[in-house]
């Protein structure tokens, strides 16, 4: 089977997942692009405008995917890893709220100012305290 005939198959369900999910990847490098370097928007491709984007954001979309994923708030793993489909949700759900969290991060910066490595710092201190969050209050329901 190929794309087409897996696109043309898709659900409303997955093709929503796919589009959120595309969206909290890419947005947040985007807007990170837009403030701290505006003039890579008009020196580069499209294309690596994305890739950069993706490369920006895909860690803690990882980050996020695995915290999801083994130490879920309020989630019934036995249900959401039940089919195939589980780890698909988990980083879709991942990306969005890399999204929402990036895009909160990226208003911080804006509104204060921030210098790029200042940013690189508050980032990196959002995700550790997520991590520790998860890893204190997020134990598993399902045991």
């Amino acid at each position: 089977m190929n794309l087409i005939d897996q696109i043309k198959g898709a659900s409303g369900r997955d093709l929503e997942l796919l589009i959120f999910g595309a969206a909290g990847v890419i947005s947040p490098g985007l807007l990170t692009i837009w403030y701290f370097a505006p003039e890579f928007y008009t020196t580069v491709s499209t294309l690596k405008l994305l890739l950069t984007a993706l490369a920006l954001t895909t860690p803690f979309v990882a980050l996020n995917s695995l915290l999801i994923v083994f130490r879920p708030i309020g989630l019934r793993m036995r249900q959401l890893t039940s089919d195939d489909e589980g780890f698909s949700i988990a980083v879709t759900f991942a990306a969005m709220f890399n999204a929402l969290v990036g895009s909160l991060l990226f208003l911080v910066a804006y509104l204060a100012s921030l210098a790029l490595s200042t940013f690189v710092y508050v980032v990196i201190g959002a995700e550790l305290l997520f991590a520790l969050i998860f890893l204190r209050f997020g134990r598993r329901q399902d045991k």
